[in-house]
């Protein structure tokens, strides 16, 4: 495996001719405006295998298009959010401090978006699981797109919620949301109409306490589901 170290790396575009299978590992670096993008004619995903990040900084661009594979996050710090958007999630670990990260499934005015999406569910057909969370500690996640079921969850602060428990019940409109992004997680799964969203508690600072009594107090009414989508080895 190649290391890199320290590194700050500005600007940096990857298209489908650009990435190898070669294992890098990237330590205490700096991106800034980097992606990964797929061209607008593709109906495919650009593969991406065997990328580290540790405890690296994250400024702007992102990840578009993109088919995940054997790749692993520990520790990130983002300054602004990159764009993760219309990518392919397959044995790829997200663990401790990532203080946000938005995964969205859509590609919104791309106009190969429904090619994407049709691969994407294709792909998830015959992955045996797709992202493991299990160990991330991150105060603000949005999480779309990839099956529960192919989702590692911490049992204990993470929990899968569906579209349909929303309609179910109104009993979760009457939970207390202070001091937590959940009841934004929540509208835009009943806006947007996608059929789960993943919520997970940090597991460190201050909103720790508030995080567990919402995901308690959803759980106790049906809605939050603590094992739903987890495997277990």
């Amino acid at each position: 495996m190649r290391t890199i170290t320290g590194e700050t790396i500005f600007n940096a575009r990857l298209n489908r001719g650009d990435p190898s299978d070669e294992a890098i590992e990237f330590k205490n670096c700096w991106f800034q405006a980097c992606g990964v993008d797929v061209d607008a004619a593709d109906h495919a995903h650009v593969r991406v295998s065997n990328v580290h990040l540790r405890s690296c900084r994250v400024s702007g661009g992102g990840l578009r298009g993109v088919h995940l594979i054997d790749c692993s996050v520990r520790g990130l710090q983002v300054s602004s959010a990159p764009s993760i958007i219309g990518c392919v999630l397959e044995h790829v670990t997200l663990a401790g401090k990532i203080n946000k990260l938005i995964v969205r499934p859509e590609m919104r005015g791309w106009d190969n978006e429904a090619a994407l999406l049709a691969a994407a569910a294709e792909a998830y057909q015959r992955i045996d699981w797709a992202l493991d969370i299990s160990e991330l500690d991150c105060p603000d996640l949005s999480l779309k797109g990839v099956p529960p079921h192919l989702l590692r969850l911490d049992p204990a602060t993470q929990s899968v919620i569906s579209r349909e428990d929303l309609e179910r019940t109104q009993a979760w409109r009457e939970v207390d949301y202070t001091g937590t992004h959940i009841e934004f997680s929540i509208g835009r799964i009943v806006r947007e109409g996608w059929p789960t969203v993943v919520l997970a508690a940090p597991r460190t600072g201050p909103k720790v306490e508030a995080y567990m009594r919402v995901l308690g107090e959803l759980r106790s009414i049906g809605v939050a589901h603590r094992a739903h989508g987890r495997i277990d080895d």
